[in-house]
């Protein structure tokens, strides 16, 4: 196919589709799919059983980890990292050098920039926007709609209401209730376990 580079690896239990493109040196592992106008990078690595949807890109030295899946018009950026079981929604953002834990959960239309952290079983609703550095802790729940400010840290099973504002560089502690649309300032500290209405 002139669209995959000779250089590909390509294991031959994949399934690309014919409008697919794979750059040179990008790895495509055992079982992996990838759909209709797929765009892998040179370098970009796809695991096994992973699937890339329609329209998606995977950019240079990306990786997609076992079983994950990449949702329609998707784009990972350069050297961002899915883990084992995540899963991204239609039209999502992953920025660069951002990583998204095993099993993670990201909705359609939402954003993680740039080196953020969103760790295992932690889910992002839809058209939530995750700045940069920012660290979202395992089985986390951030809403629909909510915006977290760069270098924001929201700890293990903490939850963010739909629609609430997270300052920069502000901490939500473990198991804490931010409610919906909350505002929370820069640089602030939310330990205690009530919930912020």
């Amino acid at each position: 196919m002139d669209n995959v580079h000779p250089t590909a690896l390509i294991h031959g239990s994949a399934e690309v589709d014919p409008t697919a493109t794979v750059g040179a040196a990008a790895m495509i592992g055992y079982g992996a799919r990838l759909g209709p106008h797929a765009r892998i990078a040179s370098g970009a690595v796809i695991r096994q059983n992973a699937v890339v949807r329609s329209y998606s890109s995977v950019e240079r030295n990306a990786e997609v980890g076992s079983g994950a899946v990449v949702g329609p018009e998707a784009t990972v950026r350069i050297e961002a990292r899915l883990g084992s079981g995540a899963r991204i929604g239609e039209r999502v953002i992953v920025g660069r050098r951002a990583l998204i834990g095993p099993d993670a959960r990201i909705g359609d239309a939402a954003v993680v920039a740039s080196q953020a952290r969103i760790w295992h079983r932690a889910e992002v609703g839809r058209m939530a926007t995750i700045g940069p550095r920012v660290v979202v802790g395992a089985r986390a729940r951030i809403g629909a709609e909510a915006r977290l400010g760069v270098l924001a840290f929201v700890n293990a099973g903490a939850v963010v209401g739909p629609g609430a504002r997270i300052g920069k560089n502000a901490r939500i502690g473990r198991q804490v209730r931010i409610g919906s649309g909350v505002v929370i300032r820069d640089r602030s500290l939310v330990e205690d376990y009530a919930t912020r209405c």
